[in-house]
C-alpha cells in the first residue's frame, strides 16, 4: 500500500507530508485537515514532476511541469479548477 510520512492530527494528515504511493509515484507537500493545501511537488513513477500548489485538494496557482531529465515541459497556473498554460 501507500506509505505516509509526516504529522497527523485527529487521524488525518496535517502539515508537511511525504506519500510514497504503491504505484511508484510520490507527493511531498502540505496538508491541512486531511486535504492537500499549500506548496507541493508530485512525481509520477517515471520521474515526471509537478511543482505547484493545492487548495482544498485541488491544483491552485502557478505551476511548472518537468520531465524526468528536469526539462520544463509546461508552465502555467490553475484558477478555479481550470488550467492555463503560458
Amino acid at each position: 500500500g501507500d506509505i505516509y510520512e509526516g504529522k497527523f492530527k485527529n487521524g488525518q494528515p496535517d502539515g508537511e507530508v511525504v506519500i510514497h504511493y504503491a504505484d511508484g509515484s510520490k507527493f511531498k507537500g502540505q496538508f491541512k485537515n486531511g486535504v492537500k493545501n499549500g506548496p507541493a511537488i508530485t512525481e509520477d513513477k517515471d520521474g515526471n514532476r509537478f511543482e505547484g500548489s493545492f487548495r482544498d485538494d485541488k491544483y491552485d496557482g502557478e505551476f511548472v511541469e518537468k520531465d524526468s531529465s528536469g526539462k520544463v515541459t509546461h508552465k502555467g497556473y490553475y484558477e478555479n479548477g481550470r488550467r492555463y498554460e503560458k
